[in-house]
């Protein structure tokens, strides 16, 4: 999935979004973000004191702006 984005010359924000929503649901959650992170090679070791979904949610929080628990295209763009 990430790999289609990083191997292209045609990189769009759009593209970049369509490869973190890999259900194709309009959003990017904490499942999707979760294994968008294990295919760029980050790697929890237990006991580090800082789960995925901690992680994830800590994310997800910072940019969500309108508190559905989801990040949107819009929300997602800003982030970048």
């Amino acid at each position: 999935m990430v790999d289609r984005m990083v191997h292209t010359h045609d990189f769009t924000m759009w593209k970049a979004f369509k490869s973190v929503d890999d259900w194709n649901y309009g959003y990017i959650d904490n499942n999707n973000l979760k294994r968008c992170l294990i295919g760029l090679g980050y790697s929890h070791q237990k006991g580090d004191g800082l789960n995925m979904k901690k992680l994830t949610n800590g994310i997800i929080r910072r940019f969500d702006l309108n508190g559905d628990g989801k990040l949107n295209f819009n929300e997602f763009k800003y982030s970048m």
